[in-house]
Formats: C-alpha cells, structure tokens, sequence
C-alpha cells in the first residue's frame, strides 16, 4: 500500500500533534495500595527475564486493575507500576 504525498504530510501533522499533548499525571496511591504494589513489584521479575514464570505479572496487573488502573499488557503495566511508585503515596 503506497501514499500520496498529501496523505504523508497529513501523517506527519498529526503526529506531531499526538506527541505534544501533555500526558495525564497520574494520581497518587494510598500508603496501603502504594506498599502493596511495591512488594509485588519486587516479586515481579524484569520483562527480559524469558524463563521466569509469568504468574507474578498476572498479579501486578490484578492490583492494578484493583487500584483502578488498566494495562493492557505486561510491558504497560511493568511502566505504569514504576510510574505509580516513583509518585510516592497521599
């Protein structure tokens, strides 16, 4: 599938769009959700890590499903964890 160079250019704009819109602060956890989540995150070995057993990322991403959050896969929720306990608690 080939593009007109008008379509590209449209393309082009709207990314650069895309890229500046601010990304949503997200909000903090209680000490008890944040405390949680780090002792799962610490259970939680690293993505690269291909023969570790999947299971404790299923964990993570159930907490987070309790705190309100919604990751779509292991990568995202491995982010969305480091994010949510660089936030510090309320």
């Amino acid at each position: 599938m080939s593009y007109t160079e008008e379509e590209y250019q449209e393309y082009l704009e709207y990314s650069k769009k895309q890229a500046k819109k601010p990304k949503p602060k997200l909000p903090k956890l209680t000490r008890k959700q944040w405390e949680k989540l780090d002792i799962q995150y610490a259970n939680t070995p690293p993505l690269t890590d291909s023969m570790s057993a999947s299971g404790e990322h299923y964990i993570l991403i159930h907490l987070l499903n309790e705190f309100g959050f919604h990751p779509h896969s292991r990568e995202e929720a491995m982010e969305l964890t480091e994010e949510l306990l660089s936030n510090g608690w309320k």
